[in-house]
């Protein structure tokens, strides 16, 4: 909603992936883009070969990677 507002132009779905070993971590930014960008597509890896398997598959808007994630 807040997307469309401020880009009312924008129609594409977002599609982001977050790659962090903490759920609750994953668990708060779902939610919080959520309700910011109720239109995106959210997929969650909990350790990096799973984001890199993730990321070879699919072609992500938006990647959003824990810097220290095992």
């Amino acid at each position: 909603m807040v997307l469309q507002f401020l880009y009312p132009q924008f129609t594409e779905m977002i599609k982001i992936l977050l790659a962090d070993d903490h759920g609750p971590i994953r668990a708060g930014l779902r939610a919080f883009i959520g309700d910011l960008i109720p239109s995106s597509s959210i997929e969650e890896a909990n350790n990096g070969d799973t984001a890199l398997k993730k990321i070879k598959g699919n072609n992500f808007s938006f990647i959003i990677l824990d810097q220290k994630i095992k």
